[in-house]
């Protein structure tokens, strides 16, 4: 079953053309390869509704939205005084490096990602 998937996942951007006929080309072979493989359009609607969005990670953001988000976090009156000095130290940095800023190291996404789960519990403010 992944691999019908992933041969599904290759032809969906396909269904975005401007071209009609393209469009209609596509439908037909998603459904033969769903067919071929004991499926229908309401299986794979049901994978696609029961599938996990990808968790958030301090990790995939560059380093101005993590500041952003950085921020959030410390307007949001939920961590400790320790906890905003330290996100604001870490901003700092993220500032004071500019646009020679690195990606997120490991270390720094674990920790801002597991801040983020507690302290957004519920919604932001």
């Amino acid at each position: 079953m992944t691999a019908t998937l992933a041969r599904v996942a290759k032809l969906l951007p396909m269904m975005g053309s401007d071209n009609p006929a393209e469009v209609t080309a596509t439908a037909g072979a998603i459904g033969r390869v769903l067919t071929g493989a004991g499926m229908t359009w309401h299986d794979l609607a049901g994978h696609v509704a029961a599938a996990q969005p990808p968790a958030f990670t301090f990790h995939k953001l560059g380093p101005r939205n993590a500041r952003k988000l950085v921020s959030i976090m410390t307007g949001s009156g939920r961590l400790t005084p320790l906890q905003v000095q330290r996100c604001e130290a870490f901003r700092a940095r993220l500032l004071a490096q500019g646009s020679k800023a690195h990606a997120i190291s490991a270390e720094d996404a674990a920790w801002l990602d597991e801040l983020w789960r507690e302290s957004m519990k519920g919604g932001v403010g």
